[in-house]
This record gives C-alpha cells, structure tokens and sequence, in this order.
C-alpha cells in the first residue's frame, strides 16, 4: 500500500512548527530510510502519520485515503504498524499476554495463527518463552517482543523508529536479519527512522535526509556508499 506525505507542516504548537513542507512518497514493498542529527524532525514525522502530533497543513494519503482527519486508533486500524523508540512491553504480562493485548481485536484462532507465523522470524516464540513474563527477558528479547507485537495485527505497512537503538552489534544484526526477510517476504512498504547510517544504507532502496526539520536530500541508497559520503551530508 501506498503512502503519500503531501506538503506536511506540523508539531507540537502552531507557532512552532518542527517539520516544514515534507514531501514523500514510499511505494508498496518499497523501504525509505529518514536519517539526520538529533532533534532534526524524524520521529515527528513518525507521529504525524500516526496522528499523534497535529499538522497545520497538508495531507496524510494511505492506500488513496485521506488520514487527515483520524485518529491514532483508526490509522494503525488502517493497517500501518508503528515500532515505538525503545520497544515497549509489559513487564508483568507474559510474553503470550504481551501478544494478546497487542492483537485484542482479534479472535483467538486468528491471534494463535499469526504467532505461529510470527515464530518463523521470532524463534523465542515458543512455548517455553510465551509463558515467561516479558520482564524476565533480556533486553534484546524485550526489543523484538515488542516488535512482534507490531506485527501481530500483520500490517502492510511498516514505520521503524529506532530499531537498533540500545541493542548489541549481535542482536541488531539479528533484529534486521528478521526485518529483511519481512520485507522480502510480505512486500511490506517501511519507513525506517535510524541514527546508524550504515544499517540505513544496507536496508533501505531509498534515503531521505532531514534538517532542520526539511528534506535536505531525497536519493537512492546504495550499498556502495560510505559512512562517511552520507555523514558528510549532514554537515
């Protein structure tokens, strides 16, 4: 499914806008990476889609429908899973719980089906692990039960905030080994949002880099670029 960002202008008070006049287009099964310095506008983008932040002007399209006017609620209903920064999960649920309340609008079937479909990228998806309470797993755990919980609504459409953040080099390796299969495999369109600018350029067909809030540079990632050539850039 398409998602089109239309001459967005929004933030947290009108007077003070944070992101100015975004323009963006991600196809189906098309991956964009949103990379910049600290505080330059790419979470914010994130919660406009997700109506969590108002816009003053310009419009939201999924799937040729106009977002504009819903809510957070009716948006992810929509079918565009949000990763949240840091991966949240309750602590004192069980990882089955977790999933549960994740997916609570689904019939219990159709949850137990979408967690065995989920055990194929998740392999601490299994009996032992859903009875354990999510707090008593490990931090990389954690981060990819919550990630899981994204998934269990299986969405069309991906928007990643901060996937690798506070990981390992081993877990965040392993954690966009399973976000290449998932958008290999379910031709899913993601906006990934990450501050590790090589991992962008490996996953991502394009790269949008913001400052100051506006798109400075729009243009296709190529494996072949440096850290360095991109990070040249933000400067």
């Amino acid at each position: 499914m398409k998602l089109e960002l239309q001459n967005i202008t929004g933030g947290y008070l009108k007077d003070q806008d944070i992101i100015r006049n975004i323009n963006l287009t991600v196809l189906p099964g098309e991956s964009v990476s949103v990379i910049g310095q600290n505080g330059a506008g790419k979470s914010t983008i994130a919660k406009v889609i997700l109506g969590m932040l108002p816009y003053f002007s310009g419009k939201v399209i999924f799937n040729g429908t106009d977002m504009s006017r819903k809510n957070t609620s009716e948006i992810i209903k929509s079918g565009i899973g949000y990763f949240m920064q840091g991966g949240e999960v309750f602590p004192h649920l069980s990882t089955y719980e977790n999933l549960i309340m994740a997916g609570n609008e689904l019939k219990r079937k159709d949850l137990e089906n979408q967690v065995e479909k989920l055990s194929k990228y998740f392999t601490f998806l299994h009996k032992k692990e859903l009875k354990k309470e999510a707090g008593y797993l490990s931090g990389g755990l954690r981060h990819q039960l919550a990630l899981a919980m994204v998934l269990i609504r299986n969405p069309k459409f991906l928007i990643l905030d901060e996937p690798s953040a506070g990981l390992s080099p081993a877990l965040m390796s392993e954690t966009y080994e399973i976000l290449i299969k998932l958008k290999q495999e379910r031709k899913l369109g993601i906006i990934l949002i990450e501050q590790n600018v090589t991992r962008a350029i490996e996953f991502s067909e394009r790269i949008v880099l913001i400052k100051s809030g506006e798109i400075e540079e729009n243009f296709e990632s190529n494996n072949s670029l440096s850290i360095g050539e991109v990070s040249n850039l933000f400067f």
